[in-house]
């Protein structure tokens, strides 16, 4: 089989994993999906829509999805990014992104101290730093699923519970 059948046939099926994960598990709709045949990673991107609920939809997606890994990150122009890597049930790699004015989730930039400061979380600007999905939760203002995933987290806005 050529190489060109071979990826194609491996991208049909990353895309079918995707799409039956999506729906089983009720998930929102990405407005970007990229793929790799090379790595076996899919990219999905969350970046329209309300500042806060982006970031929902990124948490949606990671609590999905096995062996997470989430680290937020603050830019310069006072953005939050965050970025969850999981896997779906297959090994399939995934990627989700989302981002929020920092502003938009009651943070403010401190510029003498290049920190931001959101929510009782204190973020030096340009450092990537790992978190939780129950503190990502925690900015979008989902005190429920906060609430739901406290014990099995064990943190709730930095502060150990």
């Amino acid at each position: 089989m050529n190489t060109v059948k071979r990826e194609s046939r491996v991208l049909d099926r990353m895309l079918t994993k995707l799409r039956a994960h999506l729906r089983a598990n009720h998930l929102p709709r990405p407005i970007g999906i990229t793929m790799s045949t090379l790595s076996r990673t899919v990219q999905l991107s969350f970046g329209t829509g309300e500042e806060r609920a982006r970031l929902h939809r990124a948490v949606a997606w990671g609590r999905s999805l096995h062996g997470v890994h989430v680290t937020w990150l603050v830019l310069p122009n006072r953005h939050l990014v965050v970025t969850i890597a999981g896997q779906l049930a297959d090994g399939t790699g995934v990627i989700v992104s989302a981002g929020a004015d920092i502003a938009c989730l009651g943070g403010v930039l401190v510029a003498t101290e290049n920190t931001a400061y959101v929510l009782g979380y204190r973020l030096p600007v340009g450092t990537v730093r790992p978190t939780t999905l129950v503190d990502v939760d925690a900015l979008t203002g989902d005190l429920a699923a906060v609430s739901r995933f406290r014990g099995a987290a064990g943190m709730v806005a930095g502060v150990a519970a």
